[in-house]
């Protein structure tokens, strides 16, 4: 029998003994291991003496329980709220990550253009009043970067919400991604689709935007920490079921103390957007043997009824 910390507990430390000394006590708590089985158990006593007529103790009264399932389920709380306060510090951080970026996106690359076209078109306005000099070449910088700060709004959009995949659905938003990411990053990035039909039917918005996020995230890992030089995107519709989505790279491989890392944001997001719309996440890798992100996303939001890898590639 040992205490609750560990420290092995003496004979006139048990229960029994306790009480025929006086001592009283509720929910002592006592780790112990049976005799039979081998089985350890951790066990909860009340105990108090009993008295007789004189006031001399004259025996004990111990009642114990076992309460090891539920001091298993106190560890496996504590772990989910260490493991909810480090998400919650997570969201906090790579919310305000993506406003600074945002900012840089427009002080650095919009607000640029808008001042040079404001620039471009304050001259052109002079050239023209007065009559001194050509405003053609003005007015034609000043479309130019007019079409630049089309696009880099459109590319800021498409950061914060890609509008492919509300317009045209999820297989064309991956698509249109791999494409993007083939050519920003430099690394060739293969699709395929594996669908018959709507391949958005029975999938809601919350779901297709959890699958289109996890993808885009395992991309950006795949360029910049996993060295990798080439990747595979595999989406799948099973009917009656769900939706797989597996990102294959040939990078340096995913260790355990990757996921461990208190910076790593993009797989904390990508859990916890699995984990709310009722999906499974696997992330699989090998040193040098790259990194395989599957997920499974049910329809409806349903429990996920088919586990990542179960389903035919």
């Amino acid at each position: 029998m040992r205490f609750a910390d560990g420290a092995l507990a003496p004979l006139e430390q048990w229960a029994v003994a306790r009480a025929l000394r006086g001592e009283s006590s509720t929910d002592a708590e006592y780790h112990l291991k049976r005799t039979d089985t081998g089985q350890s158990w951790v066990g909860s006593f009340s105990f108090a003496p009993i008295r007789g007529e004189a006031g001399e103790i004259a025996g004990s009264v111990v009642v114990g329980r076992d309460i090891t399932a539920m001091k298993a389920m106190q560890v496996e709380l504590e772990r989910s709220h260490m493991e909810l306060r480090r998400l919650l510090d997570a969201q906090d951080r790579v919310q305000e990550r993506e406003r600074l970026r945002i900012a840089c996106d427009l002080h650095d690359d919009l607000q640029q253009t808008l001042s040079a076209l404001n620039f471009d078109l304050v001259t052109a306005r002079g050239r023209i009043t007065s009559g001194r000099a050509d405003p053609l070449p003005l007015i034609e910088s000043a479309r130019r970067l007019t079409l630049d700060a089309i696009a880099s709004t459109r590319r800021i959009v498409d950061d914060l919400r890609p509008k492919l995949l509300d317009d045209l659905g999820l297989v064309p938003a991956l698509r249109d991604l791999a494409t993007r990411t083939q050519r920003v990053l430099g690394i060739p990035c293969t699709f395929e689709a594996h669908t018959d039909g709507d391949d958005s039917a029975g999938c809601t918005a919350e779901a297709a935007t959890c699958l289109y996020r996890v993808a885009q995230e395992a991309l950006n890992n795949a360029a910049k920490h996993a060295q990798a030089t080439a990747v595979r995107i595999d989406l799948e519709r099973i009917e009656g079921e769900g939706i797989r989505l597996a990102i294959r790279d040939d990078g340096r491989g995913i260790r355990a103390a990757d996921r461990q890392k208190p910076e790593s944001f993009g797989l904390l997001g990508m859990v916890e957007r699995v984990r709310a719309v009722g999906g499974i996440l696997s992330i699989e890798g090998a040193p040098g043997g790259g990194t395989r992100v599957e997920l499974f996303v049910p329809f409806g939001g349903s429990p996920a009824a088919r586990q990542p890898g179960h389903a035919a590639g």
